[in-house]
């Protein structure tokens, strides 16, 4: 279907040949994004309850759009790795963890988003003031959820606290993993 989309757009006129890529790119984030936030919400939903997959998502789909992070190569590898890390981070969620776990979690996640945030994907070519705007916005989003974290702990709304921190965790997780990735391949190219 992206190609369909990208095809059409060059034949008729409305992409030029050097914002391919970008278009290229954007069309398949947008497709695999809608894909994975309808599997995510489904299967959150049978493995955990509602309001923790919500808070989740909430968290986890928030943080993303401004921060990035790693991509998987297809679609299928997308859906098996989120389905595969949004199983694992609700079964953890799930369980009772001292205050002293949560909060050095989330300690841990806002220190890499914080300062790692935004990853600039090779096919995205994000200007210096593009790059800016991301961070800004993502560490405007962290407070914003870091509040959220509180409200919800003074509320004692577990189920909310526990989505949130996981996605939160895993939105880190996966900035950190791109970094890495990026890292390795250019130690292996040089």
């Amino acid at each position: 279907m992206g190609k369909a989309i990208l095809t059409y757009c060059v034949t008729h006129g409305i992409v030029s040949e050097e914002d391919i890529p970008t278009l290229d790119y954007c069309i398949y984030k947008t497709i695999t994004s809608k894909i994975t936030v309808i599997m995510l919400a489904v299967i959150g939903t049978l493995f955990s309850d509602v309001f923790t997959t919500v808070a989740f998502l909430y968290a986890f789909c928030s943080l993303r759009k401004t921060i990035n992070g790693f991509h998987a190569k297809t679609i299928s590898g997308c859906l098996f790795g989120s389905v595969t890390l949004e199983f694992l981070l609700l079964t953890l969620a799930r369980q009772e963890y001292s205050l002293i776990v949560k909060l050095i979690l989330i300690f841990l996640s806002s220190c890499i988003i914080w300062s790692l945030a935004p990853f600039n994907h090779p096919n995205m070519n994000l200007s210096k003031d593009e790059i800016d705007a991301c961070r800004h916005a993502s560490r405007k989003q962290l407070l914003f959820l870091l509040t959220l974290v509180a409200a919800s702990y003074v509320a004692s709304k577990q189920r909310i606290l526990n989505g949130l921190c996981a996605g939160i965790v895993l939105a880190a997780g996966l900035l950190s993993l791109a970094y890495l990735i990026n890292y390795i391949r250019r130690k292996n190219n040089a």
